[in-house]
Order: C-alpha cells, then sequence, then structure tokens
C-alpha cells in the first residue's frame, strides 16, 4: 500500500507541475509577449473613400452580366463596360492594359521608383453557375433588400467585388492625383472557377513577355473576415491565407461480370465499389497540427477566455487535442488533413440488368505535408481490394507556405496594417485556404502570395458563396475599396516597421 500511495504521490505532483506550467506559459503569452505587438496606428491623412451611388451602380450593372464561366458575350460584355465606365484608369497617362487572349485585362500601373518590384492583385471576371429555383430573388438582377443597404447577385462576394472595389480605389488614387512609388499590376482572368487554362495562365505568360519575372507580392481573393467566431470575444478574425491545398481526382473503378437481376452474384461491381467509397470516406486521412495551425492558436489564444486560452497556449500538450477538434469539424478538418469526398458514381443502365462495370470519381483536397505517394498509398491500404482500380485523372500540389511573421515579412506586414486601419476590433491570423485559386499561375514570381478578401462576413453570409442567396452590403463593398486604397499606399514601404514602437504610422 505504501508503495501504490508514494506513486500516486508522485503522480500527483508531476500533475501538478504540468498545470502550474500550463499557467504560466499562458500568462506570459496571453499578458506579456502579445502586448508587444501594437496596432499599426491609423493615418486618415491618406483620405478615406464615401461609396457613392454612382459606383455601387457601376457595381450593380457588372452583377447583371450572367458572366458564368465559358460564356464568351457575357463575359466580353463585362469586359468592355469595366473600361468605359472607368476613364480615369484607362485614359490614364500612368496607366497601361491590355486585353489577355481576348477576355482577361491586365493592368499596369507606373510608379515613381522603378527600381521597387511590382506587385498584383488578381481578381476573375467569371462566376459559378445558379439553380435559379434556390434563390429568393432574380441572381442576376442585382436585387436590394428593402433599405437597400445590400445586394442580392451571384458574383457580389466571389468575385465581382473584389474586382470593382480595386478599380474603384485605382479611380480614387488618381482621382486625388496621387502616383505611388511602387508600381503594381491588376490581373483579372476569365476561367478561374473551373481552374481554367485560358485566363490567369495567359496574364503570367505575358508579364513573363514583358519582362516582368519577380513580383513584390501577389494578392487574391481568399479568406475574410469572420465575425462572432472568437469565444467570449466581440473581436472579429481577419484570416489571410499562406496556402492553398492541392488536389488529386481519382477515377475509381471495378469490373465483375454482370447479368440479370433475378439471379444476382455474391459480389457485384456495385457493391464493391460502393464498399471501396465507403471506406474512403470514413478512413480520412490523419490529421496534424503544423506551423501555420500554431501561429494561428498562438494569435488567437489572448483572445479566448479560460481554460481555452491555456489549451492554445500549450501546444506542446495539447497538440492531439487541438487536431482532433479540428478534425471532427467539416469546415476545419481540411486545414490539418488531406481531406476525402466522393463527387460521381456511375453505373447500369436498366432496372433488371447487373452491370459489369461500375466507377467513381474521387476528389482529394491535399494537405501541404502530405504527398502524392503518400495519400495514394494511404487510399491503397484502406481500400484493400485489388479489384478496385485506382487512377489519377488530374492533380495540383500544394501550394508553398508564404512567410506569415509579421515583424520580419514586408509584405505580410503591409496587409496586416492594411486590415487594422479598415477593421477596428480584428485579431489577424494566418490559415490554409482549402479551396483553389488563380495564385497557382503566379507561383514562380515570388514566394510572398497571399490569399485574403477584405469583407466582414459571418458564417452564414460565408455560406452563400457558390450557393444560394450571395449578397454584400454597401458597407462590406465601402470597406473593401477603402483596403484596396490603403494597399496601394501602404505598399510603397520598403522595409518592415518597427513592431516594438506603438507610434510608429503607415
Amino acid at each position: 500500500m505504501a508503495k501504490i500511495r508514494n506513486i500516486c504521490k508522485y503522480f500527483a505532483m508531476i500533475v501538478g507541475v504540468v498545470i502550474l506550467v500550463c499557467i504560466i506559459r499562458t500568462f506570459v503569452l496571453v499578458n506579456i509577449t502579445k502586448k508587444k505587438l501594437p496596432k499599426c496606428a491609423k493615418n486618415e491623412t491618406l483620405g478615406y473613400f464615401k461609396l457613392n451611388d454612382v459606383i455601387w451602380e457601376r457595381f450593380k450593372d457588372t452583377l447583371r452580366m450572367r458572366t458564368v464561366t465559358h460564356e464568351m458575350s457575357e463575359i466580353q460584355q463585362m469586359l468592355n463596360y469595366v473600361i468605359e465606365v472607368h476613364p480615369k484608369i484607362f485614359k490614364s497617362k500612368h496607366v497601361q492594359y491590355e486585353i489577355v487572349n481576348g477576355y482577361s485585362l491586365l493592368i499596369h500601373v507606373q510608379g515613381r521608383d522603378k527600381t521597387l518590384l511590382p506587385y498584383l492583385l488578381a481578381s476573375h471576371l467569371d462566376v459559378v453557375p445558379v439553380v435559379e429555383d434556390e434563390w429568393h430573388a432574380d441572381p442576376f438582377d442585382a436585387t436590394e433588400n428593402k433599405d437597400g443597404t445590400i445586394v442580392y447577385a451571384r458574383g457580389a462576394i466571389d468575385d465581382k467585388g473584389s474586382l470593382i472595389s480595386k478599380l474603384a480605389a485605382l479611380e480614387f488614387l488618381l482621382h486625388r492625383g496621387i502616383l505611388p512609388k511602387r508600381s503594381f499590376y491588376l490581373g483579372f482572368g476569365h476561367d478561374e472557377e473551373v481552374l481554367g487554362p485560358d485566363g490567369a495562365p495567359h496574364i503570367a505568360k505575358r508579364l513573363i513577355e514583358k519582362d516582368v519575372n519577380k513580383l513584390h507580392f501577389v494578392l487574391d481573393e481568399g479568406m475574410v473576415v469572420m465575425k462572432d467566431v472568437i469565444p467570449g470575444s466581440n473581436k472579429e478574425l481577419a484570416v489571410i491565407g499562406v496556402t492553398e491545398r492541392g488536389f488529386i481526382n481519382l477515377n475509381i473503378s471495378v469490373e465483375i461480370h454482370g447479368g440479370h437481376s433475378s439471379i444476382p452474384h455474391r459480389e457485384t461491381a456495385v457493391g464493391v465499389l460502393g464498399n471501396a467509397v465507403s471506406r474512403l470516406q470514413y478512413n480520412q486521412m490523419p490529421g496534424r497540427i503544423d506551423s501555420i495551425v500554431a501561429e494561428f492558436l498562438d494569435s488567437l489564444a489572448p483572445e479566448l477566455s479560460f481554460p481555452l486560452n491555456v489549451f492554445a497556449c500549450n501546444l506542446w500538450l495539447f497538440n492531439p487535442l487541438w487536431w482532433r477538434l479540428f478534425s471532427l469539424d467539416n469546415k476545419l478538418q481540411g486545414v490539418v488533413r488531406t481531406t476525402t469526398a466522393v463527387t460521381i458514381m456511375r453505373a447500369g443502365e436498366k432496372f433488371n440488368v447487373i452491370p459489369s462495370t461500375a466507377w467513381a470519381v474521387v476528389n482529394q483536397r491535399t494537405h501541404h505535408m502530405d504527398t502524392v505517394t503518400q495519400v495514394m498509398k494511404h487510399n491503397k491500404n484502406v481500400i484493400n481490394d485489388d479489384r478496385v482500380q485506382i487512377n489519377i485523372t488530374r492533380r495540383q500540389p500544394p501550394h508553398p507556405i508564404s512567410p506569415f511573421d509579421r515583424s520580419t515579412s514586408l509584405p505580410y506586414q503591409v496587409i496586416s496594417d492594411t486590415i487594422d486601419q479598415i477593421f477596428d476590433e480584428v485579431v489577424i491570423v494566418p490559415a490554409t485556404l482549402v479551396a483553389n485559386t488563380d495564385t497557382r499561375c503566379y507561383l514562380n514570381f515570388t514566394k510572398n502570395i497571399y490569399r485574403f478578401n477584405p469583407i466582414s462576413l459571418t458564417i452564414e453570409d460565408i455560406a452563400t458563396i457558390h450557393a444560394m442567396d450571395e449578397r454584400i452590403s454597401k458597407k462590406n463593398f465601402e470597406r473593401m475599396i477603402n483596403f484596396f486604397y490603403h494597399l496601394m499606399w501602404n505598399a510603397d514601404r520598403i522595409q518592415p516597421r518597427d513592431l516594438t514602437s506603438n507610434k510608429q504610422e503607415l
């Protein structure tokens, strides 16, 4: 008994020490370290754009154009319209533009200092199709709510809001007679929604032809500012995508002798295929906490209440807890592991004939820590049936991780500081974008590629992207314009500002 009591005593002491270490570490990280990272001072001497009816109606006009990918006449109409209604941009002596591959647009704003690397702001003209019966209003009528503060339309968020706000910001800049030091490009592709080969890839090719082989940074659509997601805090969460997942498309097929349905075999092609895809869905790849998630939790910790802040500040102990929590959430699992989804299944043509073949399409979104070899090995081990053929039909690797240290990475700091200028109470964190963008075309131009849309959305708002009742408010649209306007100013910075001083302005 004495031996058992001693073991219990030592065990209690170890637990006590661990708890004490966790509490001390949490106190240090939350109350000391983070307070040394000041918010960027707001400097409204740069001016603030107040949204007017002309810009709002111009935006709504583009929403009425059915620029679904491959609807080339509609995309051509929007392209012509954008050029026509922005004469301050397209007739400026400081701006050169060209239509790329018939339907995409590349705009060059020549800065005062040609020795500085230019940057690129990317968007796209095309939108995804709609199921009109699901909408409460015509998705291509730009219908407003009763008080005129919100417009409903396909492309309101993805991605016409971003595209038109960039142009409005540039127009405001030129209207005020301001020419930035650093040159920059606006690149608008026309087939992003299908990862097409005709838009952004040709813009990238054109940049190379113009001897633009390096860019300071690239900023494209992506993550947003999220409302009501931090437990116990009224602050918003600004999420900057610093990488994005790759993908593997698989064709999984089975061939087994068929026959009449009145004399079925013990196993059929449909049954074997069903078992295979079921195993894939219910045996997802393992999760892990990478450097991005660790920084995400580290940045978020000061805003969390007890005991969540203790868990976030002590990943050395609670790492398994966090990746398990992320893995269990459908919306979050993609940031910690490769995900698997069965998207198409085909077999049979007649109700009384057992088909001899069956096949399915599986889409796997690959985490940057997983290789194709690892994913395929997992698939084969999980299915564990030699009758099932697995073939890769298309793949795209995950993107490299862009720098996200705000104290040393100038582009990340500039984007973060601009967020701080436009959004009052916000926590800025890096993350993995689980979708795919046109940034794949610019990976060879810079290591600094970011995916962020300066718009404040609730979870319900985010759910409308690519879905029914997509919408954007006037307030959000105005903030987008001001974000890009201030970014065009802030990008002139040539070295990171000192984060130890609270008095520095942009």
